[in-house]
């Protein structure tokens, strides 16, 4: 990994930590709120992965919006390979509610843990993906550095990235950059989106229009 690269993910795991007390805190209210955010408040410290067979493949849709696209990619590998283990992930409880609505035989899920750097290990070791798929514009910077690190190669698909967050995404774009090199291909949804990931992402970004898997 170079020197650069090296500082601005050490800088914003540095931060991460800074603000993981608030985060935690509202983490906390939430289940006491909410028996669901409770029941499940061990997965967000990775506390509860399950593990991947050897060769198993994780998929990851933030919130109910990416739900049915993950569901297009699952059932699309599922046809190739119907004993193919998954690992379904999902960030919102609303996305997991969709997602365990359509699980099938051989895919589990959990939530995907706040991006800290033991929790990101802790997940890693513990699912042991051959592959990640990301859909939409999850780019976690922690996360994708772990992937790298562990060799995890990852993809993103039906990728989008609107002018207002490529315009705030530029503004760090050194972390960006860094952070997408853990990134083997980028299936844009559209011209537009490709273009502002090449733009963001390291020389050499593979990045290709293949569409939007929710229509």
């Amino acid at each position: 990994m170079a020197l650069r690269d090296k500082v601005v993910l050490g800088a914003y795991g540095a931060l991460s930590w800074i603000a993981a007390p608030a985060m935690c805190g509202y983490m906390l209210a939430r289940s006491v709120r909410d028996p669901g955010w409770r029941r499940r408040l061990s997965e967000r410290w990775a506390v509860r992965t399950p593990q991947l067979p050897a060769g198993g493949v994780w998929l990851h849709g933030s919130s109910l919006g990416e739900a049915g696209a993950l569901s297009v990619v699952a059932g699309e590998l599922r046809a190739r390979r119907p004993d193919l283990p998954m690992l379904l992930t999902a960030f919102t409880p609303a996305g997991s509610a969709a997602i365990q609505g359509r699980l099938r035989e051989s895919q589990s899920h959990c939530f995907l843990p706040l991006d800290l750097g033991v929790a990101n290990r802790r997940f890693l070791r513990a699912a042991r993906p051959a592959l990640g798929v990301i859909l939409e514009t999850e780019i976690w910077p922690g996360l994708y550095a772990a992937c790298r690190s562990a060799g995890v190669p990852l993809a993103i698909v039906s990728a989008r990235l609107s002018e207002r967050s490529h315009a705030r995404y530029r503004r760090v774009r050194g972390l960006a950059s860094a952070a997408l090199r853990a990134v083997r291909v980028v299936g844009a949804q559209s011209d537009e989106d490709a273009r502002r990931f090449a733009e963001l992402g390291p020389d050499g970004l593979d990045v290709r229009v293949t569409g939007n898997l929710k229509f």
